[in-house]
């Protein structure tokens, strides 16, 4: 019967190298595996921080434009009675005087009655006449002031004030430039795909800048976020196109609305 061969200790040295070597690598990879996804995750958590901290710092720029603004408006009522401003030409005056100390802010007023009726107008803005219909309406008849059309592009941003006189509720509503809170809410751009924009607690809003919308679930998903103690919120979601977003919230105390930003995740 043939007898098996001995390796030779020339094999078995080779055998031996390669064993070394082996037991000497595998563990590199393992480690560089290792550290790799380490630094991904520490850099995605990094990423998502940065993001939170600039919609939340954005949102606060935002609060605090339109606080300013709203005690602008408050201040410029003070100087005429309602009777005053049901006169066009003194509505006119008291715009002009805004628009005089805070140029390219703000482009018109509107004295308007508890029906929602437009008693008088000076500058752009709103045509309609009757506003008893819009949704605003019964929100700022039945608050001290109150915020309408942020990040719509197509009514553009208005400050509503509550006046009382002889026994009734009146509206001094001004329109501001919509340019100016877009933005401030772009103050800070994502990079790449990223971008931003601004909904309401209903998830109403204007189409991404990109054109691209997210599904209607998303926006629900993102203006229902809670804030605990006014802190931002980071969350993954897909948009329109199915591509996951990262997406980060923070509120817009002033108007009640929620600022976003987005971020494809491939591009993080």
């Amino acid at each position: 019967m043939p007898t098996e061969k001995s390796p030779s200790p020339r094999m078995m040295s080779g055998q031996l190298t390669v064993m070394t070597i082996m037991v000497g690598v595998v563990p590199l990879i393992c480690l560089g595996t290792l550290l790799s996804l380490f630094y991904d995750s520490a850099y995605r958590e990094k990423t998502r921080a940065l993001l939170g901290e600039q919609v939340l710092r954005n949102a606060q720029s935002i609060d605090a434009f339109l606080d300013e603004k709203m005690a602008n408006l408050r201040q410029q009522a003070a100087m005429a009675d309602i009777d005053d401003m049901t006169d066009p030409a003194r509505l006119r005056d008291l715009l002009f005087g805004l628009q005089n100390a805070y140029q390219g802010v703000f482009t018109g007023l509107e004295l308007i009655d508890a029906s929602g009726r437009t008693v008088a107008r000076a500058g752009g803005g709103a045509v309609r006449t009757d506003h008893s219909g819009e949704p605003w309406f019964e929100q700022a008849i039945n608050s001290p002031q109150h915020v309408s059309g942020l990040g719509s592009r197509q009514t553009g941003v208005a400050l509503s004030v509550r006046l009382a006189a002889a026994g009734d509720l009146w509206l001094l509503r001004a329109h501001l430039d919509p340019r100016l809170a877009e933005d401030k809410s772009r103050a800070y751009h994502p990079g790449g795909r990223g971008g931003a924009f601004i909904l309401d607690r209903d998830g109403n809003g204007p189409d991404r800048e990109d054109g691209k919308p997210a599904p209607r679930e998303t926006l629900r998903l993102l203006a229902g976020q809670v804030f605990p103690e006014g802190r931002p919120v980071v969350l993954e979601a897909a948009d329109g196109n199915g591509e996951t977003q990262w997406y980060a919230c923070a509120p817009i105390r002033s108007a009640g609305g929620v600022l976003v930003f987005h971020q494809p995740r491939t591009e993080l």
